[in-house]
């Protein structure tokens, strides 16, 4: 299996233990990154991401989202074509 699939397998395991979850948002800044989650009034500032993930990435773009509840963090995953 590739590095990929492991991570994949990961989040899957944490999802079911913590209740963690996916979601689908826009970008409505940058720097730093804040996402507006599908069906919220309010951007989620601070979005932790890779360079790899924002390359090319522009305000109004969608991204998919995945939320930690331990450590109450948001992380994009990669943008939605």
């Amino acid at each position: 299996m590739n590095w990929a699939g492991t991570i994949l397998d990961q989040i899957k395991d944490m999802i079911v233990a913590e209740k963690d979850t996916f979601l689908e948002g826009t970008v409505e800044s940058l720097n730093p990154l804040q996402v507006k989650p599908e069906g919220s009034s309010v951007g989620l500032k601070g979005v932790y991401w890779n360079a790899d993930i924002v390359e090319g990435l522009a305000e109004g773009d969608r991204v998919f989202l995945y939320f930690n509840k331990e450590r109450k963090r948001y992380y994009a995953l990669m943008k939605v074509a």
